[in-house]
């Protein structure tokens, strides 16, 4: 495969994980919002969707990773190193919204003790 080949799919690869990221993030503010509804349930089913669209992005960049560690160099693209960042930067925001909702949850109980 060509070097210019190798680049498109590289940049392509970047790409693909800034979709889904993006796609997790949407996903992460609406299980939030959900939890501000008292929707738990559906709030952590929405997180779990953004779970999956992170996992996608993480499949594609361990392949362009795997690579890499078996010897083949995949020189550096500007897209692909976005993609990386994107997908680590979302990664925190999910952790942080479960223990968000987490929490959400925990005043909600503790709430409706009180109220009860």
């Amino acid at each position: 495969m060509g070097i210019k080949m190798e680049e498109e799919l590289l940049a392509q690869s970047g790409i693909q994980m800034v979709m889904h990221a993006g796609d997790a993030r949407v996903f992460i503010r609406k299980s939030l919002d959900l939890a501000k509804e008292n929707e738990f349930a559906k709030a952590r089913e929405t997180l779990e969707q953004a779970n999956n669209e992170l996992l996608e992005g993480h499949k594609i960049q361990t392949v362009v990773l795997q690579k890499e560690c078996g010897g083949e160099p995949q020189g550096y693209c500007v897209l692909f190193a976005h993609g990386m960042d994107t997908l680590m930067t979302v990664k925190s925001e999910y952790e942080l919204s479960e223990k968000i909702i987490e929490m959400f949850e925990i005043i909600n109980q503790r709430l409706k003790k009180v109220e009860g």
